[in-house]
């Protein structure tokens, strides 16, 4: 190591070394550790990052497929539904039909005599 004076203050030098000195020892500084340190942190931060945004994006899509199924499911009741739905209302016209064709084959035979002693009105038309 070499000595020289700085502005009054010892600075100790390193020599390059040369392929013939090289003993195997590699030599860090506290600037290369701390440069070392940075690119570990950044790494570890992005995978961190990484690893959370695609355990975040799974759980939307396990999300999204049950409520997609819960949807279909729902549907699928709704069309269930809508089926008796319209068959309610087909017999309800049918019953009104048939009310209304009775309500006039009433008025009609309370009206007329179909044949002597055949028919009796229980009460007279209104």
């Amino acid at each position: 190591m070499a000595r020289e004076m700085v502005l009054g203050v010892a600075v100790e030098s390193w020599p390059a070394l040369e392929a013939s000195q090289y003993n195997g020892r590699m030599r860090f500084n506290i600037r290369d550790l701390l440069w070392l340190t940075v690119v570990v942190a950044l790494w570890l931060g992005w995978w961190t990052q990484r690893r959370e945004a695609l355990r975040q994006r799974l759980d939307d899509r396990a999300k999204i497929s049950a409520q997609a199924s819960a949807l279909a499911t729902r549907e699928a009741e709704i069309a269930v539904l809508q089926d008796k739905l319209n068959t309610v209302k087909a017999e309800e016209r049918a019953v009104r039909d048939q009310l209304a064709e009775f309500v006039a084959t009433q008025d009609d035979k309370a009206r007329i005599d179909v044949a002597p002693g055949l028919f009796y009105r229980v009460a007279t038309p209104r």
